[in-house]
């Protein structure tokens, strides 16, 4: 079942088990390659579990490109453990959306549609992408299940081939056989026309607070493409109060 649209895609609708090891060969050394252990060598590539977990909140600051129809918006996360997240997109004449999740209640705010709760399978995504720190802060423990599916050539580069099942749904992945990196993601999520295909690339990996990022994410689906570029990562930075229900909100819920 495809999930509906979210995190970095619900802006864009407003414009619209393990398999066993596998022989590889690197830098002429067999390694034996497993679902887990790809994953586990990009944890380790982008600085630790210890580096992960010391994170315990972050404020990530970026833009938002629709070369296409020549908008650019303002994009901001505000994130906080265990599952508490704050996203801002500013998308000039198209106004402000902001969706939040304080850990129970999953909201959306524009200036045209106000204030709404999430439920349903919006609920249900606006929880995966809280509890996995907007997928900057990966951890093993969340998954239900890796599995190796072979090499392949993505983004130019050849890579192994991985598909991740967490919360009843799957995911594919693409690391890199040369850097071990997460390259990109291929999803399935719900549109008003149905069932799409979401493509995500990702590139130019820099440090931030000790934690490797992919500052650039490129996003295609259905011949439409759109790309997030982040600029600032700050970690442990923020205030709780930051993700409190606003007034509109909070009359919903009582």
């Amino acid at each position: 079942m495809g999930k509906v649209l979210s995190g970095f895609l619900f802006a864009a609708v407003i414009v619209f088990a393990i398999l066993a090891p596998q022989q590889v060969r690197a830098d002429d050394v067999v390694v034996d390659w497993s679902g887990r252990e790809i994953i586990a060598t990009h944890i380790k590539k982008i600085g630790g579990e210890r580096a992960i977990k010391d994170i315990k909140s972050y404020h990530l600051v970026g833009k938002y490109l629709m070369p296409s129809f020549g908008l650019e918006g303002d994009l901001e996360v505000k994130y906080s453990r265990p599952n508490r997240m704050l996203v801002k997109v500013d998308m000039g004449s198209f106004g402000t959306q902001r969706r939040g999740f304080d850990g129970v209640v999953a909201w959306t705010m524009d200036g045209q549609a106000g204030a709404q709760l999430l439920e349903g399978d919006e609920m249900r995504t606006a929880t995966r992408d809280a509890t996995t720190g907007y997928n900057l802060l990966p951890t093993m423990q969340i998954l239900d299940g890796v599995k190796l599916i072979g090499e392949e050539k993505f983004a130019d580069q050849m890579c192994h081939h991985v598909e991740v099942t967490y919360d009843g749904e799957t995911y594919t992945e693409f690391y890199s056989d040369k850097t071990g990196l997460l390259m990109g993601r291929v999803e399935m999520f719900e549109t008003p026309q149905g069932p799409a295909e979401l493509t995500i690339t990702l590139s130019d990996y820099k440090e931030f607070d000790g934690l490797l990022i992919a500052t650039k994410l490129n996003h295609e689906v259905s011949g439409m493409e759109w790309v997030v570029n982040y600029s600032s990562f700050e970690a442990n930075t923020i205030e709780p109060s930051v993700f409190d229900l606003p007034d509109e909100v909070k009359s919903l819920v009582e």
